[in-house]
């Protein structure tokens, strides 16, 4: 079978490309294990274990404060604000066929 010469080189030139990139992958596939959770997060929602207190503004420094207000134009949830409602899409009302 007859190849392009030009199809040769780019093939030449694009190989170690994919070689690095394989080897790659398979080595991060090797350093794959179960992610450890702190404890308190392991346990958090079991029967008798207390649930972790829920983040808000707040508890952040007012640094983080403000460039954390600062991105809210790119919150799905605009703060102090009702999400708006969706509009339900209806079908279109089926109609009996009358033909006779």
């Amino acid at each position: 079978r007859k190849s392009s010469w030009l199809f040769k080189v780019a093939l030449l030139f694009v190989w170690p490309a994919f070689v690095i990139i394989g080897t790659g992958h398979w080595l991060s596939l090797l350093l794959c294990w179960r992610p450890r959770w702190p404890k308190v997060i392991r346990e958090a929602g079991l029967p008798g274990k207390p649930v972790p207190p829920v983040t808000t503004l707040g508890d952040y420094p007012p640094a983080i404060q403000a460039r954390l207000l600062a991105n809210a134009d790119r919150w799905q949830l605009k703060p102090g604000k009702r999400p708006a409602k969706k509009p339900r899409k209806r079908s279109a009302p089926q109609q009996a066929n009358e033909s006779d």
